[in-house]
Order: C-alpha cells, then sequence, then structure tokens
C-alpha cells in the first residue's frame, strides 16, 4: 500500500525528527492560474479523462469551476493511507500535492535534492531505491579506499571536487574530505556527489593535475586577468587563454612545459608547479 508520510528530516525543532507535528493534519486546495485559465492540477491528459469521469466534472467547463475550488486535500502529518493511486480522488489529491510542492518524490527526498515536507511513500519501490543508492555509494567508497593507496592521486581528486578554500595538505585530510562529500555534505544531493567523484576517477590523470594546479594558481593569485581578459602567468607574461578550458589545455601542451613546470629542481622560477610550492 501507498501512504503519504513525512520526509526525513535533521532538524529537531519538534524535539525529534519531524517537520509537522504528528497529531495534526494540513488542508490544501486545487490552485487556479488566471492567466492561463487553466486549474493546476498536475495531472496527465490520460489521467483528466479519468478524473473527469469520476466526478461527471470538466475542469475546462466554467460551470464546474466552483465545484473545483470546492475540493480540499487533507493530508495528516502521521500517516495518510493511499487507497490506490489509480483511485481518481486519491490520483488528483497526490497530483494537486506534488505541484504544490507539498509531496515531493521519494527518491529525490531521501537524495537530499527535494524540501519537500511529504513523500508517496511505496515500502517495495522505497527499499529497491534505498538498496540501489547503497550499492552505488558503497561502490564509490570501495574506489576511494583504492585511490588512498596513491597520496598523490587522491588528494588531486579531493582537491578537484573540493572548494579551494578547503585545506588538504595530507592523505588523511584528503580521504576524510572526499568521505565527507560523498555523503552529501558538501554539494545537495548524494547521487550528485557519487556522480562528480566518479567523474573525476575516470578523468584522464594529466588532464586531473593540471585542472587542480590551475584551479589552486588563480585561487593564490598567480594565475590572473589581463586588460585583454585573458589568464596569465604574471611572471612570465605569457598568456593561457580566454576561460579555463583554453588556459589547461595551453598548459598541457609539452611546448608549453616551462610554464607548467614538472614540479621538479629543473623548473622554470615563474613555472606554476614552481609559485605554487613556494606559497
Amino acid at each position: 500500500m501507498q501512504k503519504i508520510k513525512q520526509a526525513p528530516t535533521t532538524s529537531k525543532k519538534l524535539g525529534h525528527a519531524l517537520r509537522r507535528f504528528e497529531q495534526t493534519s494540513s488542508s490544501y486546495e486545487m490552485m487556479y492560474d488566471v492567466s492561463r485559465k487553466k486549474w493546476r492540477h498536475g495531472l496527465t491528459e490520460d489521467e483528466v479523462k479519468v478524473v473527469e469521469k469520476y466526478y461527471s466534472r470538466k475542469f475546462e467547463n466554467p460551470d464546474d469551476r466552483e465545484f473545483w475550488s470546492g475540493l480540499s486535500f487533507e493530508v495528516r502529518h502521521d500517516i495518510d493511507p493511499i487507497e490506490s493511486i489509480q483511485h481518481p480522488p486519491d490520483l488528483l489529491k497526490v497530483r494537486v500535492l506534488q505541484v504544490l510542492g507539498v509531496v515531493g518524490d521519494a527518491i529525490s527526498i531521501l537524495e537530499g535534492e527535494s524540501t519537500a515536507d511529504f513523500m508517496l511513500s511505496d515500502n517495495v519501490k522505497e527499499t529497491a531505491m534505498k538498496a540501489s543508492v547503497y550499492e552505488k555509494r558503497d561502490e564509490a567508497i570501495s574506489k576511494l579506499i583504492a585511490i588512498k593507496k596513491s597520496k598523490k592521486y587522491c588528494m588531486a581528486v579531493a582537491k578537484y571536487l573540493l572548494p579551494t578554500t578547503v585545506r588538504i595538505d595530507t592523505l588523511d585530510d584528503a580521504y576524510t574530505k572526499i568521505r565527507e562529500y560523498l555523503d552529501g555534505n558538501v554539494i545537495k544531493g548524494k547521487n550528485e556527489a557519487i556522480r562528480k567523484f566518479n567523474e573525476a576517477c575516470e578523468m584522464d590523470k594529466t588532464l586531473l593535475y593540471v585542472t587542480v594546479d590551475f584551479n589552486s594558481a588563480l585561487h593564490k593569485n598567480i594565475i590572473r586577468k589581463n586588460a585583454s581578459n585573458k589568464f596569465y602567468n604574471p611572471m612570465s607574461g605569457t598568456e593561457f587563454g580566454k576561460n579555463g578550458q583554453e588556459a589547461i589545455s595551453f598548459l598541457m601542451q609539452p611546448s608549453n612545459q616551462d610554464e607548467l613546470g614538472t614540479g621538479g629542481v629543473g623548473d622554470k622560477d615563474y613555472s606554476i608547479r614552481v609559485q605554487l610550492k613556494n606559497r
């Protein structure tokens, strides 16, 4: 059986992890879009036919406007059972609440991507969804454990994912920050965090390292914009490009190795990696 229930929250304003007091309920009405002269019911064309047939009313009929405006959709704050999403009154109720933003998609809510107070819950589908999310997260954590074997690589992935304002000085810093990132503590939604982490891990390593160095150098004012609005190295006067992608591509070219540097003793004083090392 499906049911409408309160979405989980970390807020403790009610003394426990609930958004509304359980002993109460809220009532909502279907909105009428005056400018478009249409009801905001959220129904598909096929669903409109089902609901109209059940009520023997038409949404587009001006004479039925009073009837539709008189409908009220109550949501209990504990558990509000739904007889069946196929049952016209329940179907209309769910769609109206979704349009109003009162009821959100369970996956989006559980992944932190929706702020709706309620969600349409289906135990079977919800369990399957959670299993899928946990599997993806477990795979990402296993991948993180594997890349931890390389300090340079793990720190690069961490710096690529996290804002340049976050200090990452050790391997433990990198591992901890990435782990927190996968928990959705940095960006909204754990699924998005996992996607970006996998994207970073699939990047060409040379591109990853140069991208991280470019972003760090930009943050530390080693790379700046000149009067022509192009990225350049003030110490050498060399222009890299008009945007980040062009600048990174420039630095990756073997002919421009002196500008990037290798991180070794033979680097030019003006190379980006020498300047980063000295900051």
